[in-house]
């Protein structure tokens, strides 16, 4: 057994009230670097601004010095707003609470629909990995919906036209919401849809896999992005849900109208992914019939 510790006992004082929000300012000779740090079921460390150069090395700094002494001053700013946050009362729950306490979760709990502002709590994430960005909820408001399961996920893009477009050919779950995460904030999307019970295509097994002839299934999906000059670009059984006897796609992440749309920097050039497909290269429907074959 540890020993007492008085600081340990402060320490979990503050961590049954909250998840422990910190600033990490990192120097590295000339350069400065701002990060966020948060405390859930693991520690949540996020890049805020990039590396800042301090040094000077001309006479023509004006600007750049203008700008290093605004991050400073916001810099100061947050932190008195930070010290102010910590000396509220903040609510109480055990240490021990399970994952659908709101610290485990995005601190975005609402987005506005067609008739208003719609509030919702997140149940759990829908991904068993730590970098999960989709998540199950339930909406709290408008009251006439409370209780209704949704899914909730975040994007840096997302193609809305093409998932709206087979949503209403019943081939894609609902579009309730596609905006940005923070309103008047560019940046991160904020995804919301209806909740779909069934099983993702990679969960079938081999028999059913063949008795329901995917490959047939799929291709009709496909035609119709295809047929309106949309393409996919992730044509994976993860990203087919079958309910209910038919198929449906989800993630639309890197869909887009053909010859617009690339494949992430980061994308993976495996064996399994067809000819053409590398970082940054133009999403083609000749990559979306390619997966639609492999998918057998």
């Amino acid at each position: 057994m540890l020993p007492y510790n008085p600081a340990t006992i402060k320490h979990d004082y503050i961590r049954e009230r909250c998840c422990c929000p910190t600033f990490l300012i990192a120097l590295g000779g000339p350069w400065l670097g701002v990060l966020g740090a948060v405390l859930t079921h693991k520690c949540i460390i996020q890049r805020l601004i990039d590396l800042v150069w301090l040094g000077v090395s001309t006479s023509f700094e004006e600007q750049r010095c203008l700008r290093v002494s605004k991050l400073f001053h916001c810099l100061a700013r947050a932190l008195c707003r930070l010290r102010d946050w910590y000396h509220t009362e903040l609510p109480t729950f055990p240490l021990t609470a399970t994952p659908s306490h709101p610290r485990f979760f995005p601190s975005v709990t609402s987005y506005f629909g067609a008739s208003g502002e719609v509030l919702f709590r997140y149940v759990r994430p829908l991904k068993r990995y730590n970098a999960c960005v989709v998540f199950l909820a339930e909406i709290v408001q408008p009251s006439k919906y409370n209780g209704q399961l949704i899914v909730v996920k975040f994007a840096a893009r997302y193609c809305a036209e093409a998932h709206e477009l087979l949503a209403l050919a019943d081939m894609a779950p609902k579009l309730l919401h596609c905006g940005q995460a923070l309103p008047g904030r560019t940046g991160l999307l904020l995804v919301a849809m209806e909740y779909l019970s069934g099983v993702t295509a990679h969960c079938l097994t081999l028999e059913e896999w063949r008795s329901y002839d995917i490959n047939s299934n799929v291709r009709k999906i496909v035609n119709v992005l295809h047929n309106k000059g949309f393409v996919f670009g992730d044509l994976r059984p993860q990203n087919l849900m079958y309910v209910n006897g038919s198929f449906k796609l989800i993630d639309f992440d890197w869909a887009g109208k053909e010859g617009e749309p690339r494949y992430p920097p980061f994308v993976s050039t495996g064996i399994h992914c067809p000819p053409g497909v590398r970082p940054c290269a133009l999403i083609t429907r000749e990559h979306d019939m390619e997966c639609l074959r492999r998918l057998g």
